[in-house]
């Protein structure tokens, strides 16, 4: 369902890059962006800088990915994060990883194993200073 039909007046949905979004600074308070990076062709960096010039001062920013541990990663579409990558993409912009690692789907399919768990970071923006 979409955010009209559920009522929903101050959400809409759009599509573009997501390294050059067509949005001013600080636009947001909040930005999420669910089980999209595993999606993007590396490097991972400048995805997470525009959603951070999008937000606010104050806001907060809601990161969630696969990680794959199974058979799929490399396949077309997938870019599938490991642990390390992620700590360094967070670590270069200066945030701190707080969030959980949780088995979210294990299982064969077509005969692959595709057991992955995701990862969820929520990061505030600090207030602007004077």
């Amino acid at each position: 369902a979409t955010t009209k039909a559920l009522g929903v007046r101050n959400a809409y949905h759009a599509y573009g890059d997501a390294r050059s979004l067509p949005y001013p600074n600080a636009s947001f308070d909040r930005v999420l962006c669910i089980s999209v990076l595993e999606h993007v062709e590396p490097p991972h960096v400048p995805v997470v800088e525009e959603l951070i010039r999008v937000l606010k001062p104050g806001g907060r920013l809601l990161l969630s990915l696969d990680v794959n541990v199974g058979d799929y990663a490399g396949e077309p579409g997938n870019f599938f994060i490991g642990d390390q990558e992620l700590e360094a993409v967070l670590t270069h912009l200066g945030i701190d990883k707080v969030g959980y690692r949780t088995p979210f789907f294990s299982g064969w399919d077509e005969g692959r194993n595709h057991t992955y768990y995701v990862v969820l970071v929520y990061w505030d923006k600090p207030e602007a200073t004077p």
